[in-house]
């Protein structure tokens, strides 16, 4: 906010002259009636008159200027925020990004335009609503000092009614933020599982499903329109009570002669200028709760354990560093371990493949050796360090990764394997050579518009198996010392899979190769094989000697064969 600091002082200052504007038409008003009136001396009304028009011609380019100040320093503070939010989010470990976080996340940055609007409108229109109310309160005491203080009572009583509320509207808040998030989770799912719901008739009962949430929701939106509703009823029928009592008190006083009768259009002028602030002021009360609820909702949701401050994180990765692993354990619950006891020694330039079947622990240990998960128990080495002391990215920075999440994103072939756009920060012949390792250069090239084609344009939807071939080319395309794959090979028929292994080994010969595999004809050309059960390891060595074993890779070798 302090680059914005001469404009937010220009629209204190257009508030000030708008409501000293504004507080000289009571002081008018009264003397068109008492003096020009009365008196029926015309020139003096005329003169009153086009004074007021020249200061209602004022209050409105103030107030126009200060509304598209106020709107220019709200886009670009919402701007703001919400990449401060994002960038946030985005730091945040890989298991944080679960559905139900989409979901969550994406309801964050509806608490994003709430603060905004908070900092920009509503806490403009409050100053605004308190300059006007002092200026207008005072008037009203110089007029008459008994309607002042009955004006001020009453206000009190306003006051009181809506802190009635304020409890209640946080709980309920809360709940509508939790049942939002469920709404565009469940929206989520749908659109990406849209595939599976088709081929198995499910859409109708998804839709149903989705529709129970969204009637809880409804019903918890319905509760706080009738908590709205309670609180600015008893806000206008204390208000309108004032009134009546105020201009109850001043006709009387009219009738009396203890107060004149321009007098009397000046207050009712007044009590009409001091409705609108008191109603700003207080309507500022629940839209402050709702914005210190947003804030404490994105402040948790950008919280997270990211080790000590004062740890030094290394950047430096050794070079030529072996992998080792002792005693490595996770668990995603209490009850059980998805890895336990991990011993592995991975040496530098060897080729590594982890084997096992479907939920035995794989992907999950290759995902700590990356620092995509935390180490739960035990501690991984990459040569004499720990990987806990050195800094994620850098160790990133040195690993190239296909994992079963990776994706092609709707932007251009040559983005998807450099994330770059621009040819001229690419290197098009290492593009193309990768392409062609990983079997897909014939594909790219019969493109219409080659590397510059948009994934998901023009009907460029590649099959499952082209789509992994470039993610393949992806990693291929990043020239570095760690190669980790999970599965790279899924989608891939038996031909093009044993030509692409092929061509990835030949062209990563000195680089160290960790694959995640089921296809045991992978794992036999590997340098080592480590053999996963249930989250243990329970073989390891090459092909060779786990054959002559004849435990638990024999059994699977042989029956494969």
């Amino acid at each position: 906010m302090v680059q914005y600091q001469s404009g937010i002082t220009l629209v204190v200052l257009l508030n000030i002259l708008w409501s000293i504007l504004q507080i000289s038409i009571p002081f008018i008003t009264k003397a068109l009636v008492d003096t020009g009136i009365q008196n029926q001396d015309m020139d003096i009304v005329w003169i009153l008159l086009i004074s007021q028009f020249l200061i209602f011609i004022g209050i409105t380019i103030a107030d126009i200027f200060r509304k598209w100040l106020l709107r220019h320093i709200g886009v670009r503070v919402n701007l703001q925020l919400i990449l401060k939010f994002l960038s946030g989010i985005i730091k945040k470990p890989y298991s944080f990004f679960s559905l139900k976080e989409q979901g969550n996340t994406i309801q964050h940055f509806n608490d994003n335009l709430r603060i905004e609007s908070f900092l920009t409108n509503h806490s403009s229109n409050f100053f605004n609503a308190i300059i006007k109310l002092l200026m207008f309160g005072i008037l009203l005491f110089i007029f008459d000092a008994y309607i002042g203080w009955v004006f001020v009572a009453f206000n009190i009583l306003l006051i009181i009614w809506v802190n009635l509320f304020i409890s209640t509207r946080e709980y309920v808040d809360e709940n509508r933020f939790k049942l939002s998030a469920v709404v565009r989770s469940e929206l989520i799912e749908i659109f990406s599982g849209i595939i599976d719901l088709k081929s198995y008739n499910q859409e109708i009962n998804r839709i149903n499903a989705w529709d129970q949430v969204q009637t809880k929701f409804s019903d918890i939106r319905l509760n706080m329109l009738r908590i709205n509703q309670l609180i600015f009823g008893g806000i206008d029928s204390l208000s309108q009570m004032r009134d009546i009592a105020i201009l109850f008190i001043a006709a009387k006083l009219t009738i009396e002669s203890s107060m004149t009768l321009g007098t009397l259009i000046a207050i009712q002028y007044i009590l009409g200028n001091l409705n609108q602030p008191i109603r700003k002021i207080i309507d500022f009360v629940p839209q402050y709760q709702d914005a210190k609820l947003s804030l404490k909702r994105i402040n948790a949701a950008l919280s997270f354990d990211q080790g000590s401050a004062t740890d030094q994180l290394s950047v430096d990765i050794p070079k030529t560093a072996g992998i080792t692993l002792e005693n490595v354990g996770y668990a995603y619950s209490e009850k059980k371990y998805a890895v336990k006891d991990i011993n592995m020694d991975i040496p530098f330039g060897k080729s590594i493949a982890i084997l096992g079947e479907s939920g035995s622990g794989k992907s999950t240990l290759m995902k700590m050796m990356l620092k995509l998960l935390p180490v739960g128990t035990g501690k991984i080495f990459i040569g004499p360090k720990k990987l806990s002391i050195i800094d994620s990215k850098s160790w990133l920075n040195n690993c190239s990764v296909v994992l079963q999440e990776s994706i092609l994103f709707q932007r251009s072939v040559l983005y998807n394997i450099t994330f770059e756009e621009e040819s001229a920060n690419t290197d098009l012949e290492r593009v193309y050579r990768c392409l062609e390792l990983c079997e897909v250069l014939d594909v790219v090239e019969a493109l219409a518009h080659g590397l510059r084609s948009i994934v998901g344009e023009e009907g460029i939807n590649f099959s499952r198996g082209q789509a992994q071939r470039i993610i393949l080319a992806r990693a291929m395309y990043k020239n570095v010392d760690y190669y980790f794959l999970d599965e790279p090979f899924s989608a891939l028929d038996r031909l093009t899979y044993k030509k692409v292994f092929k061509n990835l080994r030949d062209g990563l010969e000195k680089k160290t190769l960790i694959i995640v595999t089921h296809k045991m004809e992978v794992a036999k050309k590997m340098d080592m094989i480590y053999l996963l059960e249930e989250g243990e390891l329970v073989e390891k060595g090459n092909h060779e000697s786990l054959s002559k074993l004849g435990k638990k890779y024999s059994d699977i070798f042989l029956s494969e064969d």
